[in-house]
């Protein structure tokens, strides 16, 4: 009787390992699925498709300068300054949104578009992580590049970007 109670609870809870396993890859699929709509809706510059990913067009975008190109950032800031008798400071982080970012890739004249590569996703069905390398290209030529993490949220129209925070490396 014991073996047979033993048999029964383990049969319960391998089916509901295995419901959780198949629901948290086909979590991971629409996750991917909405990194490729991202990645492609820079390069078509098709605002719509790209908004319509974020829970809010406004959705903040936090760009973050590495040390080496706070080097660059502050030399161009200081020029500026002398230049135009102003008195900017070089900050390390900038604040963007989802509209902002895609209105300034779409309204570049030649190509635009952001390589993902390294994808890793983090989520329990209801929130995710998103974590992976980017290069960004404007006209064929690598401009920065960096890591990003993008933070989902479940919603009833499918996986959302809430926030996206990026580090940002160039040598320009």
């Amino acid at each position: 009787m014991k073996h047979l109670i033993f048999i029964m609870i383990f049969v319960i809870f391998s089916g509901t390992c295995d419901a959780n396993e198949n629901q948290n890859s086909n979590e991971l699929t629409n996750i991917k699925e909405v990194i490729a709509t991202f990645e492609q809706s820079i390069i078509n510059k098709d605002k719509d498709t790209f908004l319509s990913l974020f829970i809010d067009p406004e959705a903040p975008m936090y760009g973050i300068v590495s040390p080496k190109t706070m080097v660059l950032r502050r030399a161009g800031v200081a020029e500026i300054n002398k230049r135009d008798n102003k008195n900017f400071v070089a900050t390390r982080y900038w604040t963007t949104s989802a509209k902002k970012l895609i209105a300034m890739s779409s309204n570049n004249k030649g190509p635009v578009e952001e390589r993902i590569s390294n994808v890793k996703i983090q989520t329990d069905g209801n929130i995710a992580s998103v974590f992976f390398d980017y290069e960004f290209y404007k006209n064929n030529k690598k401009v920065h590049w960096g890591q990003e993490n993008m933070q989902m949220i479940q919603t009833n129209q499918g996986w959302k970007i809430a926030s996206v925070v990026y580090s940002f490396t160039s040598e320009q």
